[in-house]
């Protein structure tokens, strides 16, 4: 199936107002030949001992991935490196190599180091946009399907150590580790090439997205206004990250400080 096709007819999809994806994307995506996979594979030795040495010393610096609408999952753990741009220098600081990679990643927008713990299992979700591409890198794999696994849509696949896949998190999809080790992959988010030209709007529209959710998670009421008031909103909240964005480019300013306020408190 030809991805790059089907974006072509498809608009930019975010699920901003409970809407379902519809389109036509493939649960996952084949990035084979692309520059990203070869980039991760080709230094997969040296990014893998750089994150286990920095994970076996370092556990207590993952936080549980936050997921809006109050759920809560503390054996899902990340390590934030950038978030739809925003930078965390302290810890892309801590993983030269690693970031010397991702810094020559085209259209990257996002990286972070996920864990699963043992015996876990993540509560399905939507997310994403459809012009997004997450790529998931093995890092440290402790079992085969269908003891471990991610399912996207109807499709089920398993990481292997040093291999790469990518899917849309617009589909519908879910992960679980029923091992008695931690599951460790890298995930990575590039805008798809047809969408290059929109990578700004991508971004600010993403985190204008996630801003509104941790909103309608501290106050539930707000879930009920009307589709014309989300959408004003929506548009409204884009704007400030518009100018954190230029905040970071033209001089080079750790905003991912100052955008801390995503965070209601920590989970």
């Amino acid at each position: 199936m030809n991805y790059s096709a089907i974006l072509k007819r498809e608009p930019i999809y975010f699920n901003l107002y409970g809407n379902w994806y519809k389109g036509k994307l493939p649960s996952f995506v084949n990035v084979e030949n692309t520059i990203t996979t070869k980039l991760l594979k080709d230094n997969f030795e040296e990014i893998r001992d750089e994150i286990i040495d920095y994970y076996n010393s370092n556990r207590p610096g993952f936080e549980p991935m936050y997921v809006p609408h109050n759920y809560h999952n503390i054996n899902w753990q990340v390590l934030n490196f950038y978030g739809f741009t925003l930078k965390n220098i302290d810890n892309i600081n801590k993983f030269p190599k690693l970031n010397s990679v991702l810094k020559q990643i085209p259209n990257m927008v996002g990286a972070q180091i996920s864990v699963l713990n043992p015996n876990t299992r993540i509560k399905a979700h939507i997310s994403g946009s459809n012009a997004l591409l997450r790529y998931h890198l093995g890092i440290f794999i402790p079992g085969k399907y269908p003891d471990l696994g991610i399912r996207v849509r109807t499709e089920n696949k398993c990481w292997e150590e040093g291999g790469v896949f990518a899917f849309s998190e617009s589909h519908r999809h879910f992960a679980w580790n029923n091992t008695d080790k931690h599951r460790i992959v890298l995930l990575v988010d590039t805008v798809h090439p047809d969408y290059v030209d929109k990578k700004t709007y991508l971004c600010a529209a993403s985190l204008a997205i996630i801003t509104m959710k941790m909103f309608t998670t501290k106050f539930p009421r707000l879930k009920d206004i009307p589709i014309w008031l989300t959408k004003l909103l929506f548009n409204i909240f884009i704007i400030p990250f518009y100018f954190l964005f230029f905040l970071q480019e033209k001089f080079g300013i750790d905003i991912s400080k100052i955008a801390s306020f995503l965070k209601f408190k920590k989970r």
